[in-house]
């Protein structure tokens, strides 16, 4: 048809134009260039031929650039070679592979061709926009083109000009806005941006669906970068509504990390595995589904993402750490000592990678001691929490891990050591926050003076860490019959405090702090300053199940047993999924001689907690008061199964076994506990 309007009369333009119209529409785009030089030869004071030219133009100069980033390493500028690349929000989206196969694998190659290519097209586009606006000023489109080109170039003084300017000619130009707010999100002017976006959003009549789906989708990601999730979350809702599900794996892929952020998980992976189906090649996929399966504790498929998103040339030393800490640590109760050992070797491995490429990175060396002190290299992670004081001094995660390393040292002067590098830690992250500040003296005058802290001022900004504390019980006395053997073992499976991970709060930091200060002090002998610790924990984190258990566990090694089961009914009313509350709990019940009571507490223990060993020790020992023994056995078996190196454990089996009157099987544990150090009487 087109063929037919220029033979009809080659004279006019627009036969040409429309040719080259639709050799646009079907990507030929160097063919264009001919048919629209031949109607701007024709017509040479149309204003529109020179903006499609323009356009297309601005179009091959995006491809050569892509081509060019693909192939080669030094940077180039259209305006400046001596300027680095910019990462500019408005650089093309295009694949280098269908970018190579339209140019010619040879072409993409020839670094001096490419860069000839560039800037013939740069130049040409900017000179058909100027163009193009000098005859037609009122051409909105051409000011937002001619932006998105200086902005390319880092020419942002330039690109705002014009960008005003097409909102002065069009004040409904929602293309226009949507630049500008694109613009100003590079400046992290995210506030501004999101008004530029309403303003684009309302322009209904002048705005396609398509371009109000963008919109909605940069509103998207300045909420998302402001931390506002649901807000986030909605405007990518809109974005996909009016693109259709699936059509924009970006939008997707983003909400996904909205909603693990809102802890909707399961709808954060639904929207990850649309872009896997739809856009499997999706370079960011990779980083997004690491980071939803690491909030879901699917450690080990986050791992392989990660060194998937590695691959792709990202930074991904870091959370590929954070995902092999968390593997060990998580499930430690349960994994091999050797695979234990080979998660925690390789997290250590990534976090030296990390902190060779960011030294002065705090979160990387905190993270980094964590890793070194699980691995039982307790010097070594207080050498690095020391070379981190030297550079903050009023660290307090970096004092709280170095409280935990020392905890963990044999001998009475590193506990005692422990304890006042967490005495620092608790008054420097008091110290930390001035609100904070005011509660805890608030709170310190009416209750604990004797810990009335000094406020300072400090400024830190930093992750913090998963922490925990292990306490260890004493064993029963020498000279202890079956009977005391039994009854020592209730204090022997007296659970080890559990794992407290650090919140977001101020106060829960601190109540944390105070928390592992108490179970440092309960292992120093210390309990009426532990108990006070634990209360003052309560105070500041009055929802904490893990204050409660802690409370319950001490009023139990005090024998106060009224008291302990009302403390370990509260963390149960807190959390009734608590292993450890159910488990100690229990330990109560039979010490209450409460055997049905206590058996039950066992069962849920046990099922909450299938690899701990005290469970099952503990059911074995409810059912050998019972008159049980077939079951005592098999439970001391299951436990001895789960933790073969304690030699209580032979102990009690072999005497249960004895009462059987199976004498040669008893002698087995009996010489095995003797092997594994027991010097008691047997």
């Amino acid at each position: 048809m087109s063929n037919k309007v220029v033979n009809a009369d080659p004279t006019s333009f627009r036969g040409y134009a429309r040719r080259a119209q639709l050799l646009v529409s079907v990507g030929q785009l160097t063919p264009a260039m001919a048919e629209y030089n031949q109607a701007i030869a024709l017509a040479p004071k149309e204003g529109r031929l020179y903006y499609e030219r323009g356009v297309v133009q601005m179009q091959l100069y995006m491809r050569w650039r892509v081509a060019y980033q693909a192939n080669m390493f030094t940077p180039f500028n259209a305006t400046n070679a001596t300027k680095t690349m910019p990462d500019s929000p408005f650089a093309p989206r295009l694949k280098a592979h269908d970018v190579e196969k339209d140019l010619g694998a040879e072409a993409v190659k020839d670094e001096v061709l490419m860069r000839k290519m560039m800037k013939q097209f740069h130049v040409g586009s900017i000179t058909d926009l100027s163009s193009s606006i000098r005859l037609e000023p009122l051409l909105a489109d051409a000011y937002v083109d001619r932006a998105e080109l200086n902005a390319l170039d880092e020419e942002f003084g330039r690109a705002f000009r014009d960008l005003e300017s097409a909102i002065e000619r069009q004040p409904k130009c929602a293309r226009a806005h949507v630049s500008l707010g694109v613009l100003k999100c590079h400046f992290s002017a995210y506030a501004a941006a999101i008004e530029d976006f309403d303003k684009a959003i309302k322009c209904e009549a002048s705005a396609t669906p398509e371009m109000r789906a963008y919109a909605f989708f940069d509103r998207g990601v300045a909420y998302q970068k402001l931390e506002l999730w649901s807000q986030a979350e909605n405007s990518y809702n809109k974005s996909i509504a009016l693109l259709g599900r699936g059509r924009d794996g970006a939008a997707h892929r983003n909400r996904a990390i909205v909603r693990c952020h809102l802890g909707s998980f399961d709808g954060a992976l639904e929207d990850l595995e649309e872009v896997q189906y739809n856009a499997p090649d999706d370079e960011e996929l990779h980083g997004a589904l690491g980071f939803a399966l690491l909030q879901l504790n699917r450690y080990e498929d986050a791992a392989k993402h990660f060194a998937a998103y590695g691959r792709l040339g990202r930074d991904t030393y870091v959370d590929s750490g954070n995902a092999y800490f968390n593997l060990a640590t998580k499930s430690e109760t349960h994994l091999e000592q050797v695979q234990h050992a080979a998660y925690l070797q390789r997290a250590r491995r990534f976090y030296l990678r990390a902190a060779r490429l960011q030294p002065s990175n705090v979160d990387i060396r905190l993270n980094l001691a964590n890793c070194l002190r699980n691995e039982k290299a307790l010097q070594a992670a207080i050498r690095q929490c020391d070379a981190i004081a030297l550079d903050q001094p009023l660290n307090h995660a970096c004092l709280e891990s170095k409280a935990l390393a020392l905890f963990q040292l044999t001998g009475r002067r590193a506990v005692t050591d422990a304890v006042a590098c967490m005495d620092a830690a608790v008054r420097t992250c008091v110290a930390s926050s001035a609100n904070l500040g005011n509660i805890f003296n608030a709170f310190a005058r009416g209750t604990i003076h004797r810990n009335a802290l000094e406020r300072k001022t400090i400024s830190r900004n930093g992750a913090k860490l998963n922490s925990k504390l292990a306490v260890d019980l004493p064993t029963p006395s020498a000279g202890s019959s079956i009977a005391n053997i039994l009854e020592g073992l209730l204090t022997e499976m007296k659970s080890s405090a559990p794992k407290v991970h650090l919140s977001g709060s101020h106060e829960q930091t601190l109540a944390l702090y105070m928390l592992n200060r108490g179970i440092m002090l309960e292992k120093l002998g210390n309990l009426d300053r532990a108990r006070q610790d634990y209360k003052d924990a309560f105070h500041f984190d009055p929802l904490s199940v893990h204050v409660q258990v802690c409370l319950g566990t001490l009023s139990l090694r005090e024998g106060k047993f009224e008291q302990s089961a009302a403390e370990f009914q509260r963390a149960l009313e807190l959390n009734s999924c608590s292993g450890v509350a159910h488990l100690n709990f229990g330990v109560v019940c039979l010490c209450r001689n409460e055997l049905a009571v206590a058996l039950t507490h066992f069962d849920t223990a046990i099922t909450l907690l299938p690899h701990c060993s005290y469970a099952y020790a503990n059911k074995a020992v409810a059912l050998a008061r019972c008159g049980n023994l077939p079951g005592a056995e098999l439970h001391f078996k299951r436990a001895i199964e789960k933790l073969p190196s304690r030699k209580e454990f032979y102990l009690a089996h072999g005497n249960i076994i004895a009462q059987q009157k199976r004498l040669y099987d008893a002698m087995v544990n009996f010489s095995t506990a003797l092997f594994l150090g027991y010097d008691g009487r047997l």
